[in-house]
């Protein structure tokens, strides 16, 4: 196999992979997820690949880098045959160009679109790129609202509706983004809730507006209004369409994603809310 003829997100042949010994069953493909340049390279020695999982639809949860863990992707074929494909950072592998040059060419590929390439690659990215927030700000974020929920399993609650039509949850701590505070020093918090403009247009819009008023009132009945609160002040909660987020905004928000409070792969969180600046 002629490797300069590689792709980021391409899907080897069936015989191809089984070649490799990657996969165990007709529901599983090897996606190629180095970087154009890096397969291109002759100081890289290996490839590295995700092997995906067939699926019978895309799951709206997991599209669009929505999670960090799981991801939903449509490849197609040049006749138009679209197959999804369900990926796993615990499913990645590293395959030797040497073994990959001794592989058929693939004849009839699947392939991606350049904006699902996009979004192959703002996942990839974001699993490298979440920020750390300070312990106490999550400790806070900990305390039950009632006997079975804490103010993350809220969150998570009031989002999981919508989350399809929405495109990410940002937090802003200003100055205390890397404190740890003491006790009764609170958290002045801002939260954004990002719509797509151009595919949800005015119901994405609604849906957002809907999820600021609820974590608003969440966050005061459980902490108080913003002038009494002692842990965390809700200082702004705002629907914003993604065309209104401008480059010196992303550089001082960061993307939450409730599932990065945990390092289980399963049962997945249905929600992506952790991490930093889209890739």
């Amino acid at each position: 196999m002629n490797i300069a003829k590689l792709q980021q997100g391409c899907i080897l042949n069936d015989d191809d992979a089984c070649k490799l010994c990657l996969v165990n069953s007709n529901e599983q493909v090897v996606v190629i997820i180095s970087h154009d340049c890096d397969l291109a390279s002759e100081s890289d020695e290996n490839i590295e690949v995700i092997i995906g999982t067939i699926k019978e639809r895309l799951n709206p949860q997991f599209e669009n880098s929505r999670h960090p863990r799981y991801l939903h992707l449509d490849f197609c074929k040049e006749n138009g045959v679209d197959l999804c494909i369900e990926l796993k950072h615990a499913d990645k592998q590293q395959v030797s160009k040497k073994k990959i040059r001794e592989l058929e060419y693939l004849s009839d590929p699947y392939l991606l679109t350049p904006e699902k390439k996009q979004v192959l690659k703002q996942w990839l990215g974001a699993r490298y790129a979440r920020p750390a927030f300070p312990n106490e700000f999550e400790r806070r974020l900990r305390k039950n609202v009632n006997k079975k929920n804490d103010i993350i399993k809220a969150i998570e609650k009031i989002m999981e509706s919508v989350s399809p039509h929405l495109l990410a949850l940002f937090f802003d701590l200003g100055e205390d983004m890397w404190v740890e505070l003491s006790e009764k020093q609170p958290y002045f918090l801002s939260i954004w809730i990002v719509y797509d403009t151009r595919e949800g247009g005015s119901d994405a819009r609604e849906h957002a507006e809907s999820v600021a008023k609820k974590l608003k009132n969440l966050f005061i009945e459980r902490y108080g209004q913003p002038d009494s609160a002692i842990d965390i002040v809700l200082e702004e909660c705002v629907a914003i369409g993604d065309t209104e987020m401008r480059l010196a905004d992303l550089r001082k928000v960061y993307q939450w994603r409730l599932e990065h409070l945990s390092f289980q792969d399963d049962p997945p969180s249905s929600l992506m809310m952790s991490g930093s600046l889209p890739v």
